[in-house]
């Protein structure tokens, strides 16, 4: 863990604390950043002497909670920084997974244009029947494979929409409970449900992306398999 990495997760598990009180915690600890650097010390090892973020962070609540100035305990806030990591690591693996798909499918490409490009003599008429049987293999599978895969991708998209708008109908619903008086246990009840709508509602935006970038793959798709046709149609190898 680098010092970005070390404060950037410090300060998110110092969520709920006064701000002045977060910019000190953290200006303290990049000084003992700047201090080991100066003791050519690696910043790895200077984060790994400092000890984890989050109970470092536990600690500081602890100490403030004395005085009565922290409102959010520390567990819901580990569940909030929790959720987040969560969150950013299945779009990285999204992005990802669709990036090595897209490349894989380039090089299956690739491969046959080089193909293609190595006959040495093009043919500009292609076998009536070769033609009559690319006619119906598009008609009678391809067509309603494309418009099955369509739908199914549509049907991913209305999915991702329907869970932020769930998610965010149930954070506003969460709200207004606050509104009324409640038992303590009652509120913590509520707040607990709170993180776990807004992480429900992140996981809905990151689907929703996942499945706009699948949808984006499927139509260049597309797009390679028209033009592929169109050499053939055209009497190209």
């Amino acid at each position: 863990m680098n010092k970005k990495e070390f404060l950037q997760e410090l300060k998110e598990h110092l969520i709920g604390l006064k701000e002045e009180d977060v910019k000190e915690i953290l200006e303290d600890y990049e000084e003992h950043f700047r201090i080991g650097k100066r003791k050519k010390r690696k910043e790895s090892e200077i984060a790994k002497s400092l000890g984890n973020p989050k109970e470092i962070a536990r600690e500081v609540r602890r100490e403030l909670h004395k005085y009565k100035e922290v409102s959010l305990n520390s567990s819901l806030i580990e569940f909030w920084v929790n959720t987040k990591k969560l969150g950013r690591n299945i779009w990285k693996n999204i992005k990802k997974e669709v990036a090595h798909a897209k490349k894989k499918v380039k090089e299956i490409f690739e491969k046959i244009e080089k193909k293609e490009k190595k006959k040495k003599k093009i043919k500009r008429k292609r076998s009536g029947w070769k033609i009559t049987l690319l006619i119906l293999l598009n008609l009678f599978l391809i067509l309603w494979l494309w418009i099955g895969l369509l739908g199914g991708i549509i049907g991913l998209i209305v999915s991702s929409w329907a869970i932020i708008f769930s998610g965010i109908v149930s954070i506003l619903g969460v709200i207004f409970g606050f509104i009324v008086p409640h038992s303590r246990a009652v509120n913590d009840l509520f707040l607990s449900a709170l993180f776990g709508l807004i992480g429900l509602t992140s996981f809905g935006f990151i689907f929703s992306i996942g499945t706009w970038q699948l949808g984006k793959a499927f139509f260049w798709l597309t797009n390679k398999y028209l033009k592929w046709n169109n050499k053939i149609f055209g009497g190209r190898k």
